[in-house]
């Protein structure tokens, strides 16, 4: 079966309301932390090292559940054009005035069930688009949380990079 990841603009089509957050979506999610981190140690040897936040990763986690439920559209947008991942960063993690990212992947056809796959079609994809990219090795974030979700073998995945205030 051919994997493929879509661009984040496209809808899924066809998801079900039925999400796993289970243990292979879990172990995905530390598989792509350290997949990324690798990358950026390599390609970015001089941008702080990422550390995992798990108000982040609560945030991309929720992200990734409502976009593969159909909740939310696929996007890094909702229907008014406000940004969901900085405005709950903003909320939560108040008074935030830092730098935010966010990357996304969805893609169809994979083997849900196994974290490996779903780690390296994830990282492959971001690695090959060059806004995804530059959030990776962006030495203006310091900080990560990474979210996984999966409805039938539609999967969604969903970094939020957060960093301080950039310097003026």
């Amino acid at each position: 079966m051919a994997r493929r990841f879509l661009i984040p603009a496209i809808f899924l089509a066809a998801i079900s309301a039925n999400i796993a957050v289970a243990a292979p979506t879990v172990q995905a999610e530390t598989l792509i932390l350290q997949g990324i981190s690798k990358y950026r140690a390599t390609l970015a040897p001089n941008a702080p090292a990422l550390t995992p936040d798990a108000t982040l990763a609560e945030i991309a986690r929720s992200r990734a559940q409502a976009m593969a439920s159909g909740a939310a559209p696929m996007g890094h947008q909702d229907a008014k054009g406000n940004y969901p991942a900085y405005d709950a960063v903003r909320a939560r993690m108040a008074p935030f005035n830092g730098v935010l990212g966010e990357n996304i992947a969805a893609g169809s056809g994979l083997d849900t069930t196994d974290a490996n796959e779903l780690a390296s079609d994830t990282i492959e994809h971001w690695m090959a688009s060059p806004g995804h990219r530059g959030n990776i090795l962006s030495p203006g974030f310091d900080r990560v949380g990474i979210g996984a979700a999966v409805a039938g073998d539609n999967a969604v995945v969903v970094a939020v990079f957060a960093g301080p205030p950039a310097a003026r």
